[in-house]
């Protein structure tokens, strides 16, 4: 029989998505429901009682101190909301020996889709620009940022010794890539690395020494499309180096160089890794199996 509470209403269940509506499981059997697709619709949650609610009203495009009610939680983004479907840019797919020099032992058919933070470094933790060493330490420190950590990549300090620095940050990276798709084979199913400072190929398609776009999948290249999605690049020359973006290239002939791209015109060059202070897009790889 109607009730006054359900006259009226008509029940629907919801499976992935539905009209702008995300539900996500989570390994403990949690599910998230994520509403900031519909802008401008009231969302009512009903539960048996059993379980932990937060009740959400989608707003529109909020500002830096959200209004908050009894009942509602306004998101605090302050440029665009993120459903788990964007949070991470799915900027699209990537054949693995082509992103890295420690990687072309791969098969042609061994690849993923990469994954951009829609934020730069300076937003995510509030740090602004760093230099190359202390950005790599902050992507290493993130948390949960839309569901990602920062991956476990050291660089060996600097000494006398070029021959006895130890494995680059880039080789450390590589390695542990090839271990987790050699997991999405096992598993046969996709495998979602922990975010990383991208590779020179990943940040603007070319290789070492070279001015022969490889990779279409680039951040310079795709750069509108990140922006629509995500802040966007600063492509205006100012009195920093924030138009310049990182990569986690480092120099075969100077260890204490790696590789930076301008991102007012695509040009690069070796910076000193703890010296110029600059822009960097965390990254991550969602590998197929």
């Amino acid at each position: 029989m109607a009730t006054a509470e359900t006259q009226g209403v008509t029940k629907r269940t919801l499976k992935g998505e539905f009209k702008g509506v995300t539900v996500i499981r989570a390994e403990n059997g949690d599910l998230t429901f994520d509403v900031s697709a519909l802008k401008g619709v009231n969302v009512n949650v009903i539960t048996n009682g059993e379980g932990l609610v937060t009740k959400q009203i989608p707003v529109e495009e909020q500002e830096n101190a959200p209004k908050e009610t009894a009942g509602v939680i306004a998101s605090s983004v302050a440029v665009k909301s993120f459903s788990p479907d964007n949070s991470m840019i799915r900027l699209g797919a990537v054949q693995l020996n082509k992103i890295s020099q420690y990687l072309t032992d791969l098969p042609d058919t061994a690849t993923a889709t990469l994954l951009v933070a829609p934020q730069d470094l300076a937003n995510i933790d509030g740090g602004g620009l760093g230099t190359w060493d202390e950005s790599i330490q902050r992507i290493r420190e993130i948390k949960n940022y839309h569901g990602l950590d920062g991956m476990e990549i050291y660089d060996p300090p600097q000494n006398d010794s070029e021959t006895a620095r130890g494995t680059p940050y880039e080789k450390a990276w590589a390695d542990q890539i090839k271990a987790a798709f050699a997991q999405a084979q096992l598993d046969r199913k996709e495998v979602t690395t922990g975010l990383f400072m991208p590779t020179k190929q990943l940040v603007h398609g070319r290789d070492l020494f070279s001015h022969i776009v490889t990779l279409d999948t680039n951040l310079y290249s795709k750069q509108k499309e990140i922006g629509k999605q995500g802040d966007e690049f600063i492509t205006k020359i100012s009195s920093g180096f924030d138009f310049w973006q990182w990569s986690a290239a480092e120099n075969p002939a100077l260890s204490s160089f790696v590789y930076g791209v301008e991102f007012t015109n695509g040009n690069g060059d070796w910076d000193v890794k703890n010296r110029l202070s600059m822009s960097a897009r965390p990254v991550a790889l969602a590998l197929q199996p």
